[in-house]
């Protein structure tokens, strides 16, 4: 049983949904959690709003926005990001008052420096875009051979182009947080090859943890939240 009570937010990665985190949530509430999964906007169960005019920020404003009239501000919640959600988080932490986040938790998630676009931290060439949206990433890392990744292929709804070209801002503010942890997929390897993920395993101010899984750390509910649990009691 976690020790500490907290709000936790989880933002998903991109063309997810809250949908793939609610047995994560569920788990948490059982343990005496208030858990808030997103989805942002144009994705998901709110795909019918998506419009060329979504960006990164229209993201970061969902979460920001979450805090603000669950009344979350200054309570010290714990943030959780999976895959592009780290860089929505990274650009919340900018954007919300000191006190308000005690713990991020970067589920195989993306942690750019400043100035970077998704595309840019991906260090893919910007494609062109299929409509508003961005294209599939030709040979992605996302592995489809369990029941949830497979549950997971069928419910993911395409991603508004200018979330992935629109280029972060940081001043350091998501290193202020209390407590960082990185939880990698073995299975996946991906931060091998992002060098602003690879240093965080020899950094001492973040907590490095492993699970034995692809990009989709979803698919192991129990662990995952035993995890998110750990940070919120660190």
């Amino acid at each position: 049983m976690s020790e500490n009570k907290r709000a936790i937010v989880i933002v998903p990665g991109a063309t997810g949904g809250a949908w793939a985190w609610q047995e994560v949530a569920g788990i948490l509430r059982a343990h005496g959690h208030d858990v808030f999964p997103i989805t942002l906007t144009g994705l998901g169960e709110r795909s019918h709003l998506a419009s060329a005019e979504v960006n990164l920020t229209t993201h970061m404003m969902d979460v920001v926005n979450t805090i603000k009239w669950n009344e979350l501000d200054g309570k010290g919640i714990v943030l959780v990001g999976h895959s592009y959600g780290g860089t929505v988080m990274s650009g919340v932490a900018e954007l919300v008052p000191d006190g308000t986040i005690a713990a991020g938790v970067f589920l195989d998630a993306g942690v750019p420096d400043d100035g970077q676009s998704q595309y840019e931290y991906m260090n893919v060439p910007t494609p062109e875009p299929d409509g508003i949206f961005a294209p599939a990433l030709a040979g992605g890392h996302v592995r489809t051979n369990t029941e949830g990744e497979q549950r997971a292929a069928r419910l993911r709804t395409p991603q508004p182009f200018n979330t992935f070209t629109e280029r972060l801002r940081l001043s350091g503010a998501r290193e202020r947080i209390p407590t960082l942890m990185y939880v990698a997929g073995t299975d996946n390897r991906i931060w091998e090859r992002r060098p602003q993920v690879d240093r965080l395993r020899n950094d001492d101010r973040w907590i490095w943890r492993e699970l034995p899984c692809g990009h989709n750390l979803y698919i192991l509910p129990e662990e995952t939240a035993a995890l998110i649990m750990e940070a919120a009691d660190n």
